[in-house]
C-alpha cells in the first residue's frame, strides 16, 4: 500500500464520520471495504468513488482534491498494511452494519477510535498498538461488543 492510499483512507474516515448520519455514507464506506478487501490502489479508489452519486455531494464539502488520485512510489511494508487492512475491515464490517440500523452513535465513535489510525502507520516506523488500543479502543469496548470487536482486540493486543 502506498502513502496516497493511506492518506484517503484517513481522509474517507474522516469524511464518514463527519457525515455519519448521511445515507451515502453507507455506500462510501462499502466502496472502501471492497478497495481494502480487493488490494486496489489510490488510482482505483477514485475511479470508484468518483462514479457514485455522493461525489458531487463530498466535493461540494470537501473541495475536489479530497482524494489524491495518483499512485505513489513510496511503499509501506506489506506485513504493516496487511494488519493495518484486516483491523480496517473488521471495524468497517461493525460501521456498515451498524449504520444500516441507524445506530449512529456507536457508528461514529468505532470511525472515530479508527480515523487516525492510517495517518499513525504513515507517520511512524513503530506503532504501539497496544497504546493505540488503551487510548482509542479499550473506552469504547463496553458498547461495542461484536466478533469482529474481539478478533481486533487480539489484534491490537497479542
Amino acid at each position: 500500500m502506498d502513502k496516497a492510499m493511506l492518506i484517503n483512507i484517513h481522509r474517507i474516515l474522516v469524511i464518514m464520520r463527519v457525515n455519519v448520519s448521511e445515507k451515502y455514507i453507507v455506500k462510501l464506506g462499502n466502496e472502501l471495504l471492497t478497495v481494502l478487501k480487493n488490494n486496489l490502489n489510490a488510482n482505483e479508489l477514485c475511479a470508484k468513488i468518483k462514479q457514485e452519486k455522493f461525489y458531487v455531494t463530498i466535493c461540494e464539502r470537501f473541495g475536489n482534491d479530497f482524494l489524491i488520485c495518483s499512485n505513489c512510489k513510496e511503499q509501506l511494508s506489506d506485513d504493516r498494511t496487511s494488519q493495518l487492512k484486516n483491523m480496517l475491515c473488521l471495524a468497517l464490517s461493525d460501521v456498515i452494519d451498524l449504520l444500516n440500523y441507524n445506530k449512529y452513535e456507536l457508528a461514529y465513535a468505532i470511525i472515530d477510535a479508527f480515523h487516525v489510525l492510517p495517518e499513525l502507520f504513515l507517520k511512524s516506523d513503530y506503532l504501539n498498538l497496544e497504546e493505540y488500543w488503551n487510548v482509542y479502543l479499550k473506552p469504547i469496548m463496553s458498547i461495542w461488543n461484536t466478533e469482529n470487536s474481539m478478533t481486533l482486540k487480539h489484534l491490537f493486543l497479542d
